[in-house]
Order: C-alpha cells, then sequence, then structure tokens
C-alpha cells in the first residue's frame, strides 16, 4: 500500500444527523472530494452501498457509476431499519466513505422506483425512463401521472405485471422542437385506492447556446507557474462535460494537452519550464457543444534540479533500539517541483528499520517502515515516479522506486536548510550504518550559480571560482588547506626564576616548507614574529597568556593558519610554615614553592623532592637554641631562617643579663603566665601576669641595679625559680 499526500480524507458530510426516510424517498448526499478525483487517486466515479445493520455489513447497491464531484442523491428501497448508514467506495480504489450517523428508514404500502433521477433531453427527442412499482397485494393497480412539464413535452407510460406486488414500466418523454430549453421539476403522482405516492425528477432541456465557462486558474498572465497545474473554471448552465485545451500557440493548432471531463478541473503535470502557455473551455451536452471562451496565458517557472550528498557514514548501534541521522544543506530559497531521494544503508534486517525524510520546515515522508522482514540493506532511489519496490534478498531494496510515502508533500516547500534522513532501528542485536544519502531537487526558478558546488555564489562572494569538488572554502569561496594537527610539536619551557625573562617555546615541523610565527601575550600586543622552515625557538619570555599562530605556504597554496594557547611558567615564592609542639620537641615543617628543598637543621642537612614535601616534614629539636635554614637551590628564591628556642620546662636567657631578660615557657593546657622578680633581700621587684606562648617573652632590665635576682615563674600549677646576675 502506498499512501498519497495532498490527498483526502475523503468524507461523508451529509447525512449527518438522525432522520427518518420512506420507501422511495431521495437522500441528497453531499461529501469532500478532497482530490481524490486528481491525478494522484484518479478516482473518476464512486458506488453507493446502503447498510442495515450500523455499518456491520453493506448489502445493498444503490447506484454505480456515480459521479465523484461532491454531491448526488439516491432513491432509499421499500424496507424496514432502524440503523441505516450510507457508504461511497471508490470504484479503482481501496478507499470509501460511511456517513456519520444511523437513519431510519420505513416501508410504504405504494411506492415507485426509477432508473434516474436527474433527465435530461434534447428538443425533437425522445427519452426512455425505466420505472418499478412495488404495491400491496389488497390495492388496485395504481397509475402514473406526471405535472409541471414544460410545453411541448409529453409522455406515455407502459406498464407490464412482474409479481402480484410489483409492475414495471416504461416511461417515454417527448420533447417537441419548439420545448423550451431550461431546468424543470417534475412532479410523479403514483395512486391506488385510498394510497397515494408523490416524489419529483429533475429535468433539463437543453437548447440554445451554451454559455462560455468562467476560467478561474491559473490567474491569467500569471507567472512562474509550477510545471504540475490545476486547472479550474466555473460550471456553466447546461452543460454536462467540458471541453479543456492547452497549447503554446496562441492559434491552438498544435496542443500540448487536452481533456473532455465532467469536472470543472482538469490536473495536468510535467509542463515545460520556463514556458508561456494558453488555455480554454468550452460546455458540451447531448444536444451541442458551446463556444470556446476567452483565452488565458501563464508562465511557468524556469526548472532547474539541484543535487547534494553526504557521503560520511552514520552507525547504526546493534546494542539497543536507536535513532541516527544524516543530514545534508541547500542554499537556495526556491520552490520544489520535484524530488528524488537516494539511499545507501546496510542493516541486517531491513523490518527492523522506519527510513524518513525531514524537510527544513519539519514536514515528512517516510520511505520504508518495517519492510521487507529479514532482507538486508537498502540501495535505491526513490520517487513518486518509480515503481512499487519488491523485496529481495541483499539488497532488500534495490533500483527506482516508490516510496511508501508520496514525495509531493515537499513540492511548493522551500529547499533552503537542513535535510535530514532519518533511521530509527526498533530491536536490538542486528546493526549497520547509513552508507550515503542524496537528494536531487528539481525547483521553480533559476538557482544563482554555484558551478563549483561550494556554497558560495558565483555571481557574489565566490573570490575563487572552479575550486575542486567537495573542497572545504571560506566565505569568499578560496578553498582552505588546513595542515594536519599533528604536524606541529611544541614545547614549554617555564621561567626560572621571578623577575627572570627565561622562558622559551619551541616549535618543530613535521613537513618542510614556509612558515610565519607570531606571538602575542595575553593584551594581544605582538611579542615576537618570525619565519621558519622546520623548527624556531623562541626564547627570552617572562610567565604568562600567549597566544601562538602559525602559518604556511607551499607554492601557490596558502595553509589555514593554526593557533594554540600556550602558557609559560614560574616557580611559585619558596614559602615555609613552622609548627612547634613543645610537649614533644619536635618541629613541624610545611614546603611549597619549588620541586626539591635543602634543609638544614643545626648543621645536620637533607635534601627532600617536592612528592616527599607534600606532607609536613618533622624534625627533632634540641634543648636550646636551634638554627633552620631552607633553600631550594634557586638564588632569586632566596633562604628561609629561623631561630627556635626550646625547653621542656621555662627557661630564661640570657644570664647574667644587661638589658632585656628572656623568659621561654612550653606549651601546657594552662597557659596563664605568673612571673615575680625578688631581691635576694625578699624584697618584691615586679610582677608580670600574661599569657604563655611559644615566642620568649621579654622583660626590659634597664631599671635594675646590679645585682643577683630571683625569678620565680608559676605555670600551669607549677612553680619555677631561677636566679640572674644583672650586669
Amino acid at each position: 500500500v502506498s499512501m498519497a499526500n495532498r490527498v483526502g480524507p475523503f468524507r461523508i458530510l451529509t447525512p449527518a444527523d438522525a432522520q427518518v426516510f420512506q420507501a422511495g424517498d431521495y437522500v441528497e448526499v453531499l461529501w469532500d472530494v478532497a482530490r481524490t478525483n486528481g491525478p494522484e487517486l484518479n478516482t473518476k466515479t464512486l458506488s453507493a452501498y446502503l447498510s442495515t445493520d450500523g455499518g456491520l455489513s453493506f448489502p445493498l447497491l444503490l447506484s454505480s457509476e456515480v459521479l465523484n464531484d461532491g454531491q448526488a442523491r439516491f432513491q432509499l428501497p421499500n424496507l424496514e431499519a432502524s440503523q441505516a448508514r450510507l457508504m461511497l467506495k471508490a470504484d479503482n480504489n481501496p478507499f470509501f466513505a460511511v456517513n456519520t450517523s444511523d437513519f431510519s428508514l420505513t416501508k410504504r404500502p405504494l411506492s415507485l422506483f426509477v432508473s434516474q433521477t436527474d433527465l435530461g433531453i434534447c428538443p425533437g427527442e425522445t427519452l426512455s425512463l425505466d420505472a418499478q412499482i412495488q404495491y400491496d397485494l389488497a390495492l388496485e393497480t395504481p397509475e402514473i401521472t406526471f405535472s409541471g412539464l414544460p410545453q411541448g413535452l409529453s409522455y406515455t407510460v407502459t406498464t407490464e405485471a412482474l409479481s402480484g406486488t410489483t409492475q414495471i414500466s416504461e416511461i417515454n418523454f417527448q420533447a417537441l422542437p419548439s420545448t423550451p430549453a431550461g431546468s424543470y421539476t417534475l412532479v410523479v403522482d403514483l395512486s391506488a385506492a385510498s394510497q397515494q405516492f408523490t416524489s419529483t425528477l429533475a429535468l433539463k432541456v437543453f437548447g440554445g447556446d451554451l454559455p462560455a465557462p468562467m476560467l478561474l486558474s491559473p490567474a491569467a498572465d500569471g507567472i512562474d507557474q509550477f510545471t504540475d497545474l490545476s486547472f479550474e473554471w466555473a460550471a456553466s448552465e447546461g452543460a454536462l462535460n467540458y471541453e479543456f485545451q492547452l497549447s503554446e500557440s496562441l492559434d491552438f493548432e498544435l496542443l500540448s494537452d487536452s481533456h473532455t471531463t465532467p469536472f470543472n478541473i482538469v490536473y495536468v503535470n510535467d509542463l515545460k519550464g520556463d514556458t508561456t502557455y494558453f488555455w480554454r473551455v468550452r460546455s458540451l451536452n447531448d444536444c451541442n457543444q458551446g463556444v470556446f471562451g476567452a483565452v488565458q496565458s501563464f508562465k511557468t517557472a524556469a526548472v532547474n534540479c539541484l543535487s547534494r550528498t553526504n557521503d560520511m557514514p552514520v552507525t547504526i548501534g546493534s546494542n539497543d533500539p536507536n535513532t541516527v541521522q544524516s543530514t545534508l544543506e541547500f542554499d537556495d530559497p526556491l520552490s520544489i517541483t520535484n524530488l528524488e531521494v537516494s539511499v545507501d544503508l546496510s542493516h541486517s534486517y531491513l523490518s527492523d528499520l522506519i527510513v524518513t525524510l525531514y524537510a527544513p520546515s519539519g514536514k515528512a515522508a517516510v520511505l520504508l517502515a518495517n519492510s521487507c522482514g529479514i532482507s538486508e540493506n537498502v540501495l535505491a532511489t526513490f520517487s513518486d515516479e518509480g515503481a512499487a519496490f519488491e523485496c529481495e534478498n541483499d539488497p532488500g531494496v534495490s533500483g527506482f522506486v516508490k516510496p511508501l510515502s508520496s514525495l509531493s508533500v515537499f513540492r511548493g516547500e522551500s529547499l533552503e536548510g537542513i535535510w535530514r534522513l532519518e533511521v530509527k532501528d526498533v530491536a536490538e542485536f542486528d546493526g549497520g550504518s547509513i552508507n550515503s544519502f542524496s537528494i536531487k531537487a528539481c525547483v521553480s526558478g533559476v538557482p544563482r550559480p554555484d558551478a563549483d558546488q561550494d556554497g558560495v555564489y558565483d555571481d557574489g562572494d565566490d573570490q575563487c571560482l572552479n575550486t575542486p569538488l567537495g573542497a572545504t572554502v571560506d566565505t569568499k569561496g578560496c578553498a582552505i588547506y588546513r595542515l594536519s594537527d599533528r604536524n606541529f610539536s611544541i614545547a614549554l619551557q617555564s621561567q626560572s626564576c621571578v623577575g627572570l625573562s627565561d622562558g622559551a617555546i619551541e616549535v618543530s615541523a613535521i613537513q618542510s616548507m614556509s612558515y610565519g610565527l607570531s606571538l602575542r601575550n595575553a593584551a594581544g600586543s605582538i611579542v615576537r614574529q618570525a619565519s621558519f622552515t622546520g623548527n624556531i625557538t623562541v626564547a627570552g619570555l617572562t610567565a604568562g597568556n600567549y597566544s601562538l599562530c602559525i602559518d604556511a605556504s607551499q607554492g601557490d597554496i596558502n595553509y589555514e593558519v593554526q593557533c594554540y594557547e600556550v602558557v609559560i611558567g614560574a616557580p611559585e615564592p619558596l614559602s615555609v610554615q613552622t609548627s612547634l609542639a613543645f610537649s614533644e620537641g619536635n618541629l613541624w615543617v610545611s614546603l611549597s614553592g619549588s620541586e626539591q628543598y635543602f634543609v638544614t637543621l643545626n648543621n645536620s642537612f637533607s635534601s627532600l623532592t617536592a612528592n616527599a614535601s607534600e606532607a609536613p616534614l618533622k624534625l627533632s629539636l634540641q634543648e636550646g637554641l636551634n638554627t633552620l635554614k631552607i633553600s631550594t637551590g634557586l638564588d632569586c628564591q632566596g633562604v628561609y631562617e629561623e631561630q627556635i628556642y626550646y625547653t621542656p620546662k621555662p627557661s630564661i636567657f640570657p644570664n647574667p643579663v644587661k638589658e632585656h631578660l628572656y623568659v621561654q615557657t612550653p606549651s601546657f593546657v594552662n597557659p596563664q603566665l605568673d612571673i615575680q622578680i625578688h631581691l635576694l633581700s625578699g624584697a618584691l621587684v615586679s610582677e608580670i601576669k600574661t599569657t604563655a606562648s611559644k615566642n620568649p617573652l621579654q622583660i626590659n632590665t634597664a631599671s635594675w641595679q646590679p645585682g643577683v635576682y630571683v625569678i620565680s615563674i608559676r605555670l600551669d600549677g607549677q612553680t619555677y625559680s631561677y636566679k640572674a646576675l644583672k650586669e
């Protein structure tokens, strides 16, 4: 089954609600033709069926060869039904429509059924009409009479009994040559005893001149028309058919197309592009033919075809259901008249796949959907002009084939933008790939010239015509030549010390050619420019961020500039943090700023690497004064020096003392420190209350007289006494 876009939905509009009819009544039926009589489906006639079980079955044929023009009336049979439905079914296609609600039918004791409900007769001719009379057995033989006949029209009725309750009749109408032309409603009366049946027939007496139809579309003198067009005109009074003519010449000596049709519309495909056409229509009936009316002209748009291909493979996964896509892009904002899609696809189980083409606007056409069972692979061009695909083994779908959905859905769409081929794999285990995907699009109008297909128009910005097909170009249409990402190796040398300009960048190229180097700092200022052919070193750099750009040329080929962001580093300042644990006699040292450290404590030397210095360094102190020196081997980082006085209990120094006396205390739980200074006689000289810390407490002895003093230190519940000599 293939699907036609731009067609449907075909549906019955009336009757749409519950109604009650009697035997012999006419039901007026309106339906939406929805282009089903167009070239896609070409359904010109329908058959009408009746259901009495709510639409479960339709065994009763009401009429055949019903013109598919959207309006008809049907005479209902003599039966009882409370759930009646109508169906219109295409005579040449599998589509149909059913009205939306049930209606009722009741029988009559007397009814008349005719073979035609709409009659036409020419003056001076005879028209025969078959009829059937149905009546109850208790009634006498019915009689038929007509009223409302125009002057000059007469009739005769010949009746023959078919059974005890049925008669067949032949009704002959005779129109004199003088019978006036026009549309008439004939009233039919059927009577038998006390029963009466009344109905109507529509009669047209043809005669006189047939008016020329008014042409509606395409508009007169229209330009840039599609090469597939519908021609439409207003219905003409008295016309049963129309003759349509299309020509490239105003005298219509050579016809491009000609149709005789009961419809007031025809469809013509495959017109020439960029061509002026003339068209006309005249009315026809069984008695005479009208004259062609006014001629109108139009011009079709120039038709050109463009192609694009994406041959970059896209993998279809096999582990889980997945969806992948391949894309390609057109630059021309022209209207599509026809489209072909070529697909090269590998997959080991085609029925797992749904393959869909998406336009930039989002409109879609399904090419394949769970088709061809266990067949493998697709190598096909999809076109509305193709044949229905037949599933083979490998490739499962091949050749010039028709897609499941018509590609005419894209007709009139703009070609410009990104087109997507989407492949949805609905099952696991089997995988594959989209190997290539291409579109050939025919469009109305003239695309801007782009002979080298580089996407830059030749009549615009393209300064480099005839670049190789598929070459990457810049905005001027000139080919972009790129060196391999591996052509350059770059080595960096950091600044050895803060303040020294001895950083460096070394560039090595695999290919030997003419290179140009440009180095800019973070502010954008040029630091260095140089030329080289293979290797170059840029020295004398300070720490910071730099932009390094390299251009290259070889003969007439200029390669795309390659740029790199580089950072010249510098050593951090030497950082030393110490922490004294008095109770343990240990000094903890944290280091940063170098890869290697040289540590000296009280003339004891050690060397540490950066990894070893990540954890704090533990040093054991001796009682008394300790000297710590740390350096890195880089003079610019300097030398860290610290003196640490360590004692497990309070101590004083220097002794003897000249100006300042220092009290060193260890770290205790209770840091409250109470110091009293006495003469040997016991007299109190001074008292100091403070908080103990790792730093020595300084006492100014400038006011002390020379002699011996007793220093009492109370700390953490303990009292310590010392003698100090003041010089």
